[in-house]
């Protein structure tokens, strides 16, 4: 999956004028996960991530977001005939084990909602 994230960085510098910096970070993801059904409409989901940022620069304010990251989400889903529709809040971290650790600790966290429609064959 490929993924372009905005981000805005908001920074204070003791004696310093604050200020904010806005940037970009494009990622590959590949998502390992397992989904546990419960009740009659509800699942849990989640697993890790393999992430490889596409866009890094070495003066860039995030690390590198490249590494193994973890997604956890709750959803529910509902079948009619051949068709469902589901809705899956989450929250993903990237770079908890990262692949160049350069010793600072910026991850992107992202908290989203997956709505979809689907078709069973």
């Amino acid at each position: 999956l490929y993924s372009d994230n905005k981000t805005e960085e908001t920074y204070i510098i003791p004696g310093v004028r604050g200020g904010i910096d806005y940037g970009s970070v494009k990622m590959i993801t590949i998502p390992l996960f397992v989904k546990y059904s419960f009740l009659k409409y509800l699942y849990l989901d989640g697993g890790p991530l393999i992430d490889i940022q596409t866009n890094y620069t070495s003066n860039s304010n995030l690390n590198d977001q490249s590494g193994i990251g973890f997604e956890f989400g709750i959803g529910g889903e509902y079948s009619f005939d051949k068709f469902m529709v589901f809705i899956n809040p989450s929250l993903r971290e990237h770079a908890l084990i990262a692949f160049d650790n350069s010793g600072r600790s910026f991850n992107l966290l992202e908290a989203g909602v997956k709505i979809g429609l689907g078709y069973n064959f």
